[in-house]
């Protein structure tokens, strides 16, 4: 599905890449899609969805430095249903 223009891409597509972007809406808004815009403007991401058991385990950090270790595996790091 091709991204509608929205006011909101703007914003977060700066020069400066924010260090955390939180996007909510209703559902079937095109919140995925802009997320994929996004992602393909990075070399690496590392893209988890909350859907997924797996996924789920891998993002139970109890600590600073699993924290960090978990952000310095990509440049961008996406939490889908988070």
């Amino acid at each position: 599905m091709p991204l509608v223009d929205r006011d909101l891409l703007p914003l977060i597509d700066k020069e400066t890449t924010p260090k955390a972007v939180v996007i909510v809406g209703a559902r079937r808004t095109g919140k995925k899609t802009l997320l994929e815009v996004l992602a393909k403007k990075h070399e690496s991401v590392r893209w988890y969805s909350g859907d997924d058991p797996t996924h789920s385990e891998e993002l139970q950090l109890s600590s600073a430095s699993d924290v960090e270790l978990a952000l310095m595996q990509a440049e961008a790091l996406i939490i889908d249903e988070a």
